[in-house]
């Protein structure tokens, strides 16, 4: 029993770290792209990312078996093979994915409970969930985060397949004009769906602590990361069918008010409301690595920097108040260099003199496909960030 309980926990924490708020920025991606670019898109970026957790990992396992010792995190890996610099790239695009996702589920939690009640203005609805969620950022310890993990997986697994009987059903009354291909939209595409995809960062850590059994651990990536492809896939093109080009960046804006939808609505705050420091734990660890000396750590030191940064998230959340822009934007800076760019990089420089031919190929296209992605979304998304706020 207490085996199955730690499996169970050991999956929901996986499937926890890739799956978020991001998901539901889905339908606006494929209303940015068309269905059928968006379709082939997805699918690519959910077989690329799971490639490259794998080709990590086997960097991890040999630097692990060579030099005897203990890589916990991304940044840990980093440095093993490009010395400081290689943990500096690491916890750069750490914390700016990592920021900028929980940036977005405050921009989120505003929107959604601003839905609810708009007598309040949005500025008001972000800074309601301050408080707790600073509560939140003070728990010390990922494990610890179980129960949170369970309850916000638990609510948002509720809430995606209400929205989806919602969706379905609207479909129902007939669909919308939808395009098959829109070549401008597919670099935000690029960036939500990687930034759907951004687990790799908390990947690291849950594998560190389940290490008594690894080879579990990939059949878990495995299973997770399928399971989530398919929910991303039928929400985003549900969510696209039924609103067509006028699917808002978060797809609840887009539901009607009434008591069945306000319950959707209160069950994805309550969920994003615990995900939220999950995500921000791994922006907590390294700003505390750089800012609280080994020896001298004081509580209230660390409680202060935690309750800086999530000051901070929810300034960047009143600033940039467009989720699927900002999401995209995160996605194309932090999670493709994260996820595509840096294993595929790893793995080549440790293994390179015993790589077949093809698979050298392969990496090297892996790399191209992250730096294109990264760089035209990175662009693309910006521009229309910059165009909104002129508005």
């Amino acid at each position: 029993g207490h085996e199955r309980a730690k499996l169970f926990f050991d999956f929901t924490n996986i499937f926890k770290s890739y799956i978020g708020s991001n998901v539901l920025s889905l339908p606006f991606a494929f209303a940015c792209s068309g269905w059928g670019a968006g379709v082939i898109l997805l699918f690519t970026v959910s077989l690329v990312t799971d490639h490259c957790v794998k080709l990590l990992l086997r960097v991890k396992h040999h630097l692990e078996t060579k030099d005897g010792c203990d890589l916990e995190t991304y940044g840990a890996i980093g440095e093993k093979i490009f010395h400081v610099q290689g943990r500096y790239i690491c916890n750069f695009c750490l914390i700016v994915t990592q920021f900028g996702f929980c940036c977005g589920y405050l921009v989120f939690l505003g929107h959604t409970l601003h839905s609810l009640f708009p007598r309040f203005a949005y500025v008001f609805c972000v800074a309601v969930f301050v408080p707790p969620l600073i509560l939140m950022a003070w728990i010390r310890r990922i494990r610890n985060m179980g129960p949170f993990s369970f309850l916000a997986n638990v609510f948002l697994t509720t809430s995606f397949v209400l929205c989806t009987i919602h969706l379905v059903d609207c479909i129902r009354d007939g669909t919308p004009h939808v395009d098959t291909v829109r070549w401008t939209g597919i670099p935000i595409f690029f960036g939500i769906a990687a930034s759907a995809f951004e687990g790799i960062g908390l990947v690291i850590t849950i594998e560190h602590s389940i290490k008594e059994d690894r080879n579990r651990f990939t059949r878990l990536l495995d299973v997770s990361l399928l399971l989530i492809t398919c929910l991303l896939f039928a929400f985003g093109i549900l969510g696209y069918l039924t609103f067509g080009r006028d699917t808002e960046s978060v797809i609840t804006v887009n539901f009607a008010s009434g008591s069945y939808l306000n319950l959707v609505k209160v069950f994805i705050l309550i969920a994003i409301l615990f995900t939220y420091p999950m995500q921000l734990m791994p922006v907590t660890d390294v700003t505390e690595a750089y800012c609280v000396a080994e020896g001298h750590e004081s509580l209230l030191k660390r409680r202060f920097i935690r309750t800086c940064l999530v000051l901070a998230t929810a300034s960047t959340a009143i600033a940039i108040p467009n989720f699927g822009l900002l999401v995209s934007f995160v996605g194309s800076l932090g999670a493709a260099m994260l996820a595509f760019i840096l294993p595929s990089v790893f793995h080549s420089y440790i293994f390179w003199s015993t790589l077949r031919p093809l698979i050298r190929v392969k990496n090297v296209l892996v790399i191209t496909f992250g730096v294109c992605g990264a760089i035209i979304g990175m662009v693309v998304s910006m521009r229309d960030i910059v165009e909104e706020l002129k508005q």
